[in-house]
């Protein structure tokens, strides 16, 4: 019964890690792609992935580090379930020591003025993705055609 379970778990979980994985090149290949067009150049970015979070790339990493850690877990013992703190350590790292809050500060002091800036930041999560702000419109794989904003 119990081996069942754990099946399911583990089973569920290796779809997490790389769906997680998946966000994290994605949004990454929307944001370089967005940089090389020279039309972009001092804009921010808020089209693909962008227009459901304002980090995706860093909610692909947590996505990605929290489906390892529960794949793992089945097999760990002692000392090496303290190996499961690594999706908290990862989350706690891109939000308040690097990465988020970082950004954050110099996107406010290069945008902190512009109105479409100032809507982005109002309605669109920082975070965890919110896939219902604009289903319509996004095209989650611009990476291979064109994002609205290029």
């Amino acid at each position: 019964m119990i081996r069942s379970w754990l099946r399911s778990i583990l089973v569920s979980c290796i779809a997490i890690m790389p769906i997680g994985f998946i966000f994290e090149i994605i949004s990454d290949l929307q944001k370089k792609k967005f940089r090389q067009n020279p039309k972009n150049k001092d804009q921010f970015i808020s089209s693909g992935l962008w227009t459901w979070s304002q980090h995706p790339n860093y909610f692909g990493e947590i996505v990605l580090w929290t489906g390892i850690a529960i794949i793992a877990a089945p097999v760990l013992a002692g000392w090496q379930l303290v190996t499961l703190i690594s999706p908290v350590f990862v989350f706690f790292l891109l939000t308040r020591v690097s990465g988020v809050r970082l950004l954050d500060i110099g996107a406010k002091e290069r945008w902190g003025e512009n109105h479409d800036y100032l809507t982005y930041i109002a309605k669109t999560p920082v975070l965890f993705l919110n896939p219902f702000l604009s289903l319509v419109s996004v095209n989650f794989f611009c990476v291979i055609s064109r994002c609205n904003d290029e």
